[in-house]
């Protein structure tokens, strides 16, 4: 019986090894820099990782380069004009129960203007620390929640998508022309945020500061809490319906028409439209 255990362990410790080395592609492991891919001719970066501490950093360069520390897989692979970069740390989490451990540097030129999709499992990710001269200009930026934390620097870009799962999304300094937000579990903010807003919140906390007004807001609120931080010189007509729940307003409005399920008037010029609809939870305008 013991002979029988001890050929077990070795061949669980033999599986765990092999299952827990770095794949070979296009990048390099432990200390050192990965290959250099040149972006001339890419118009889509995809990253995607699970169980990885990951930092995207732009700055002045050509090409895009990646530097891990850790046990897991990393790959590359461009299809078309698509960089997909996929980070996934270790499957046996008991032997590495700091997932500190695993640690991702993706380096892209600050330059890059087309899209980006970013997508985390879990774990943890950054992109930009807000030390650059001038925010980072996207086409279009996509952004996926599954769990953990994900922190988002200044940024320019065509249009942004905010889907948030569980977890955590901050965004600070982000500037567009189309925002779409959606927030199903956790928790959305976003700091100094100039452009029109889309956003549904089933369920968790959407946190949004207005740097400037500039298109129309549409909040729907499932459950949960929306609060819509508006600038105090602010330009808009608020339409405000409530089947349960809240919608509380700091603004004086006029021509204001409430009720127990309704709130609508004017502030300023009223050129911007803020439609607010709250199924359940509550809504909080200041």
């Amino acid at each position: 019986m013991r002979g029988i255990l001890t050929i077990f362990l070795v061949i669980t410790g033999l599986y765990l090894a092999f299952t827990n080395l770095p794949s070979l592609g296009w990048f390099n492991w432990g200390n050192e820099r990965g290959r250099a891919l040149p972006t001339d001719k890419i118009k889509n970066i995809e990253i995607e990782t699970s169980s990885v501490q990951t930092v995207v950093i732009p700055e002045d360069r050509k090409d895009v380069e990646t530097e891990y520390e850790g046990n897991g897989k990393v790959t590359a692979q461009l299809n078309g004009d698509t960089l997909e970069i996929h980070a996934k740390g270790p499957k046996f989490q008991f032997f590495n129960m700091n997932n500190d451990k695993e640690k991702l540097k993706i380096y892209v030129p600050e330059d890059y203007n087309q899209n980006m999709e970013i997508s985390v499992g879990s774990g943890f990710l950054s992109f930009g620390d807000g030390s650059q001269g001038s925010a980072m200009r996207l086409k279009e930026l996509r952004v996926k929640a599954g769990s953990g934390r994900i922190e988002i620097g200044p940024l320019e870009a065509g249009s942004v998508d905010y889907d948030l799962s569980s977890g955590e999304i901050v965004s600070d300094s982000l500037t567009t022309k189309n925002g779409v937000f959606k927030v199903s579990s956790g928790r959305l903010k976003l700091d100094q945020y100039s452009g029109p807003a889309e956003a549904n919140v089933s369920s968790g906390e959407l946190h949004i500061k207005m740097e400037k007004l500039t298109g129309p807001v549409e909040i729907d609120v499932s459950s949960g809490h929306a609060e819509l931080d508006l600038p105090d010189d602010a330009d808009f007509a608020l339409n405000g319906k409530i089947s349960s729940g809240n919608i509380s307003n700091s603004f004086p409005l006029s021509g204001e028409n409430s009720s127990s399920n309704k709130i609508k008037g004017q502030h300023g010029s009223g050129k911007h439209q803020i439609n607010l609809n709250v199924s359940s939870g509550n809504i909080s305008l200041h």
